[in-house]
């Protein structure tokens, strides 16, 4: 797909084709695609089905290739911003939602402080490189699938590094348990420990 192709998918309806520029009044919706639907073509399609195929993908998947299905609930407003920015701020939060390892989870694996920041400093890298192959729609299968690998073999670390992120936000209001804050190990782990 062209630049100025998504350029276009994203200023202009891709039901309607109705243009931003032209129509000033007209809100638009970001799919989670990153496609975009105006208002009044989204409440008529919704009537009639509860999800919707994104017509921007089905364009540019061709007429064999797999397209993007979305509810209502999945839409986000634009508010008038750029919805490419809109799209990057919400793969980059899911993504670092997943991959929130802190410089700390190097250090503490019995490293060199030199080779534990080297470390750190390419884990992120390589999380800047997944968000915008993400942001780009380039290998979109094999990310997500990692995605959902490190989500799943990482569970705990992840949470726990969520529970330290909301205590230095001073979002959790509440003083956090023992286990929110304590070194992260799997489950089996502290159960056999206390036999």
């Amino acid at each position: 797909m062209a630049d100025s192709d998504e350029d276009e998918s994203l200023i202009s309806c891709t039901f309607c084709s109705d243009k931003l520029a032209l129509n000033q009044a007209l809100r638009l919706l970001i799919a989670p695609c990153g496609h975009t639907i105006c208002e009044p073509c989204c409440g008529s399609a919704f009537r009639a089905n509860k999800t919707l195929e994104c017509r921007g993908c089905k364009k540019q998947a061709g007429a064999d290739g797999e397209t993007f299905i979305f509810k209502k609930e999945d839409l986000v407003p634009s508010d008038g911003d750029d919805p490419r920015v809109k799209r990057e701020m919400r793969v980059r939060s899911r993504v670092c939602g997943i991959f929130n390892r802190q410089e700390a989870d190097f250090e503490q694996q019995g490293k060199p402080k030199k080779e534990a920041l080297a470390e750190f400093y390419q884990y992120l890298e390589n999380v800047e490189g997944m968000i915008q192959k993400l942001v780009n729609r380039e290998d979109v299968e094999r990310i997500e699938a990692e995605l959902t690998e490190h989500e799943n073999a990482n569970r705990d670390v992840i949470y726990r590094n969520q529970a330290l992120k909301r205590i230095r936000e001073g979002a959790l209001g509440a003083a956090p348990l023992p286990w929110q804050i304590g070194p992260a190990s799997p489950k089996w782990v502290q159960k056999a420990e206390k036999e």
